[in-house]
């Protein structure tokens, strides 16, 4: 007898790059083992923001192929990420009338609870994505975790709730509705990737997770447990790219060449031996020289912005100096070298990069500073989704039943956006 188990899918869209995760869950003890992944280039997206609809539809189609051609099974749904500046995270506070006489909590209270707190709290044009809460008061007694089965006649909660403009959210949902693939649940993708970089020690010491993408930069500060505070910023290494581009004089192809392979976490600052360093770069039948000083002040300059702009976000949350276990940080950036020792220099924080904690695999080569939060998304996936009826492995459906979605996706594209 086989043992059931389902797909578990994140889809994180970014602006450089969509990436697809997938998982094998099993109910019976609740594990999960990353069984396929992959990337295709994005399309579409602007500072983490629908820009073009059709083009973020190829991307997403894209990468199921890919995946779907591993697995040799046609997927059905999936968790995907919601980014921009828009993502807004905000404290909120509310109170239940148990009724009298007094009687246990249960979690209807619980959840009515935290939909009245939120509701009195968030603009109409704004969705839940989700709702955190801190500690409970019952009956006058407070900094309870866990109200569950607790008796009495009134129950108040303080949390945070993490929200998106409703227009970004059925952006989103359509796009996922022209792939044909149902859409459980969506999330930040720094919200998304805590869950699998962070410890629970991390998380109740106090940390802040800065995933520095390419058009935007997510932080998370989480402290006793729980997400305390959350922003996007819109700066990342995308424009690191266009100031080489424009101070280098290159095309950004190749601008993102020299970001990527001489790219340095540095503010510039150099010895006088140091000052007439160059860097050759091969292009096409040509060899490009650039002044490494000329390189390093424009990917500091830039750099040092973004820093100044998470240290912001770190004293607007209040918890600046509240963070013993410092900051981790994910996100193609962070793959810079030096990025590390420039964290601790502008922060004032211990700092360190992300890695995956106790996620199982059967693939190898997942870079776990940009797939962190596709990673993160396929566990958000495991709590939200529903059970398959196919069985753990599926043997004979080849590869041709996931080409056949990219084989129909053009014409249904076409039909759903005439107008």
């Amino acid at each position: 007898m086989q043992e059931k188990a389902r797909y578990v899918v994140g889809v994180d869209i970014g602006t450089t790059a969509t990436r697809c995760v997938v998982g094998q869950f099993y109910d019976e003890d609740d594990s999960i083992t990353i069984v396929a992944a992959n990337e295709v280039p994005g399309g579409g997206m602007r500072k983490g923001v629908v820009s073009q609809m059709t083009a973020v539809a190829q991307s997403v189609d894209d990468v199921l192929v890919k995946v779907e051609s591993l697995l040799g099974h046609r997927l059905d749904s999936a968790s995907a990420s919601i980014n921009g500046a828009d993502i807004l995270g905000q404290p909120v506070s509310g109170m239940v009338v148990l009724g009298a006489p007094e009687r246990a909590v249960e979690e209807a209270d619980i959840q009515r609870l935290e939909h009245n707190a939120a509701v009195g709290m968030v603009p109409e044009n704004r969705k839940i994505l989700e709702t955190v809460s801190h500690q409970f008061t019952v009956n006058g007694q407070g900094g309870v975790k866990d109200p569950i089965d607790m008796v009495g006649s009134r129950l108040e909660m303080k949390g945070y709730v993490v929200s998106a403009l409703q227009p970004h959210v059925t952006t989103i949902e359509k796009t996922f509705d022209t792939v044909e693939l149902a859409l459980n649940s969506l999330a930040p993708p720094v919200l998304a990737a805590a869950r699998v970089v962070l410890t629970p020690q991390q998380r109740d010491n106090g940390v802040a997770l800065i995933d520095i993408g390419a058009a935007t930069t997510g932080v998370a500060i989480f402290e006793g447990g729980d997400l305390q505070y959350l922003s996007v910023i819109p700066l990342g290494g995308e424009q690191i790219t266009n100031d080489l581009a424009v101070g280098l004089q290159v095309e950004p192809s190749l601008a993102e060449r020299i970001k990527r392979e001489q790219g340095y976490a540095t503010l510039g600052i150099y010895d006088e031996d140091d000052e007439d360093s160059v860097v050759e770069i091969k292009d096409g039948n040509q060899t490009l020289t650039f002044s490494r000083q000329e390189i390093d002040e424009i990917i500091g300059a830039r750099l040092e912005e973004i820093f100044e702009r998470i240290a912001k976000e770190l004293k607007k949350s209040g918890l600046a100096r509240r963070l013993p276990s410092g900051t981790v940080l994910i996100g193609g950036v962070s793959h810079m070298t030096g990025i590390v020792e420039l964290a601790k220099s502008q922060l004032k924080l211990a700092a360190r990069l992300g890695q995956l904690k106790d996620v199982e695999s059967v693939i190898d080569g997942i870079d776990e500073l940009t797939f962190a939060g596709a990673v993160g998304l396929m566990m958000v996936d495991s709590q939200v989704g529903q059970y398959s009826d196919e069985p753990a492995t599926h043997g004979g459906q080849v590869a041709s039943e996931a080409l056949g979605r990219a084989r129909g996706f053009f014409h249904n594209l076409i039909d759903r956006f005439k107008p």
